[in-house]
């Protein structure tokens, strides 16, 4: 069976590595591995006690099942499913498309995901083989702009008077 690796690198509000997640899984499809990757930083993140929670990813489709609750069949139709239910709990839960150039750092990891002889890896701090990568992001993050403005109530991505409204809160985005 082939798999293939999941990621989740937890950022907190100035960009700073808080800790992560790698992982392996049967490999399906493109959209349905980051589906996986979702709701997998959905469900990680919520038992570490995040409450304010932003999840960026590069997998625009994946992103607009969930916000269009999208009506699907088969693994994708229940990963959609289990996702809304993750940002139905009582949360600060946002998602954002980003470029793939802005995801080097969770690229990175998924290569080491792919790798595990272990199903799952947590880690507290980046790991050795994503330092340089992730230092390279930190310099990239504030120059690319988001990719959509929020089109629902449900896991939307934030706009600048959100980001307003939460500025007091301690905020930490998932890459995925």
């Amino acid at each position: 069976m082939k798999t293939t690796g999941i990621k989740g690198l937890l950022r907190d509000e100035d960009g700073a590595c808080a800790s992560g997640f790698v992982g392996n899984v049967a490999y399906a499809d493109t959209t349905l591995t980051e589906l996986r990757a979702i709701v997998k930083a959905m469900e990680w993140s919520w038992r570490r006690g995040v409450r304010n929670l932003e999840i960026q990813s590069d997998a625009r489709e994946a992103i607009s099942w969930i916000r269009e609750k999208a009506n699907l069949q088969g693994v994708a139709r229940e990963l959609v499913h289990d996702a809304i239910r993750w940002c139905d709990k009582d949360w600060n839960i946002f998602l954002r498309a980003i470029f793939c150039e802005q995801n080097r750092s969770g690229d990175a990891l998924a290569m080491i995901g792919t790798i595990l002889t272990a199903e799952w890896m947590v880690f507290a701090s980046c790991p050795p083989e994503c330092e340089e990568v992730y230092a390279n992001d930190l310099v990239q993050l504030c120059r690319f702009v988001e990719l959509e403005r929020p089109a629902s109530r449900s896991c939307r991505p934030s706009t600048p008077l959100e980001e307003a409204v939460l500025s007091g809160m301690i905020r930490q985005k998932i890459f995925v």
